[in-house]
């Protein structure tokens, strides 16, 4: 997202990544190649240049490489620090692996989000974050949402309860604006009924489905995209 403000070529970015997390057995790290793409992640980083950036499968060790980067942590506020050697987070928020916020202006407040029925219940707690960007109290959730593919009710109940549990709760419920933003793991486009039913929009469709160019290209975000490491 990018909100306009007065000053020309100054707006607030928010970005979402899921990073693959580089946790699993030796035979999928062969496809992976965890080693080679987290040398690339700080410069993911810095290119992004976000003013909030919501990051999805981030691993401790994941952590330590973004924040040895100097660009990084003269610019960045985090939601969790930890050590691989140890597997112990501050938060306490990073098991396996798990959500992950950097944000150029502070935190206003900051929460794990724990899934509270057996209907929505996993392993992948929500960062709630709250930051005022450009003068809006605006709340974001970096969320990694259940990834089985026949697991559709349970990615809408999540949406459901996660977005009734953040309104209810005072340190959000008065925001101005608020985002559910990352892995969802939507695998049809009819799952994005869930967006509507709940009373929110899919920023997605609403800049790359329009009549008005340059939103106008149908891009329908297409996963695992190649991309050229240069």
């Amino acid at each position: 997202m990018e909100h306009g403000m007065k000053q020309q070529n100054d707006f607030e970015r928010i970005s979402t990544l899921n990073i693959l997390a580089d946790c699993w057995p030796f035979f999928v790290e062969l496809a992976i190649c965890s080693k080679l793409r987290y040398e690339w992640l700080a410069r993911e980083v810095r290119r992004l240049d976000a003013t909030v950036l919501c990051l999805n499968e981030v691993s401790l060790s994941a952590i330590e490489r973004i924040m040895a980067d100097s660009f990084v942590r003269e610019n960045y506020f985090v939601s969790e620090w930890g050590n691989s050697s140890t597997k112990e987070s501050i938060n306490r928020t990073i098991g396996k692996h798990g959500c992950f916020i950097l944000s150029k202006v502070p935190f206003e407040s900051l929460s794990a989000f724990e899934w509270s029925t057996p209907a929505t219940q996993s392993n992948r707690e929500v960062i709630v974050a709250r930051v005022n960007l450009c003068g809006i109290s605006t709340v974001l959730c970096a969320t990694h949402s259940s990834h089985r593919q026949k697991q559709h009710q349970k990615r809408e109940q999540q949406i459901t309860e996660l977005k009734q549990a953040v309104e209810a709760d005072a340190k959000y419920g008065d925001a101005k604006a608020f985002f559910i933003l990352g892995d969802l793991n939507v695998y049809s486009n009819s799952e994005d009924g869930m967006i509507v039913r709940n009373g929110m929009l899919d920023l997605w469709a609403e800049t790359h489905f329009t009549g008005t160019a340059p939103f106008n290209d149908l891009d329908p975000g297409t996963p695992w995209a190649p991309v050229a490491l240069t």
